[in-house]
């Protein structure tokens, strides 16, 4: 995260309503029986997806951030991942499928795979939430050293057409706390059932 202590609250704050919402609002009253959120970091939005399903499982690539989640939200599976273009999960298992601010970070090629892979694990009936930048002319850091702060936007359409044919149906702007210097951090995007 790009921010810590009020700011940070604040955005948490707002990233929880909004994933609620979209929850509530996208899939209604379906079941989710597993939901997996692809790069959780610290696990903080993996307390809201266990609000709603049965169990909710956490890969992260990162040592450190995978020993905070399992601290901080023990209701949860954590599992540390070598890679996200190569996940350690069966196809078809998941209900939901969180991915947040996760794509931006890797190159076009990692991230169209772990698109791909986040579309893998996915129930055929099942979502997959998307939340990130969709500008495409922002890309900031080097490609090349994608762990060194590297952020590349994509437009909603690029990632439709790497999840199609599952359709987009829902998108909403991202909210940022106030003072931000961008106003326009990305979106949330919500591709349903597989026809």
């Amino acid at each position: 995260m790009d921010v810590d202590g009020p700011r940070a609250l604040c955005r948490t704050y707002w990233e929880h309503q909004d994933l609620r919402e979209i929850l509530r609002s996208g899939i209604g009253s379906a079941s989710i029986h597993l939901a997996v959120d692809l790069g959780c970091g610290f696990g903080r939005n993996c307390l809201v997806l266990g609000e709603r399903a049965g169990l909710t499982v956490g890969l992260e690539r990162e040592p450190a951030l995978v020993r905070a989640a399992r601290a901080l939200v023990p209701a949860a599976r954590f599992v540390e991942v070598a890679s996200l273009t190569a996940l350690p999960l069966r196809d078809d298992i998941a209900d939901f499928t969180l991915v947040f601010t996760v794509f931006q970070h890797l190159p076009d090629e990692a991230a169209r795979r772990a698109a791909a892979e986040a579309d893998r694990i996915t129930r055929a009936r099942g979502h997959i939430l998307l939340v990130e930048e969709t500008d495409e002319a922002l890309e900031a850091g080097s490609a090349a050293a994608p762990e060194a702060g590297y952020t590349r936007g994509r437009s909603t359409a690029r990632y439709a057409s790497w999840l199609a044919p599952r359709p987009l149906v829902l998108t909403r702007r991202r909210r940022i706390e106030p003072g931000y210097p961008r106003a326009d951090v990305g979106a949330y995007m919500l591709f349903g059932p597989r026809p």
